[in-house]
């Protein structure tokens, strides 16, 4: 179940290890979101709409931008 929620409008985001996974449980329970790749290669996100209209975004990031550790 996917559903048009924009982005823009304001929300709270949540870094995730495993949107894959996230989405998975978003299924089973029946809740609609949007999911997309961030571009360059920056990871993904879902989002989701709260019952009172609050958006949630859920991020896995990518490996762009990550420094070594040493």
């Amino acid at each position: 179940v996917r559903v048009a929620v924009d982005p823009v409008d304001g929300g709270v985001s949540f870094t995730v290890a495993d949107l894959d996974a996230e989405m998975r449980r978003l299924d089973e329970l029946g809740v609609p979101y949007r999911w997309s790749d961030i571009p360059d290669g920056f990871g993904r996100q879902a989002f989701v709409q709260d019952p009172n209209g609050v958006i949630i975004e859920l991020t896995e990031p990518g490996t762009a931008g990550r420094r070594p550790v040493t």
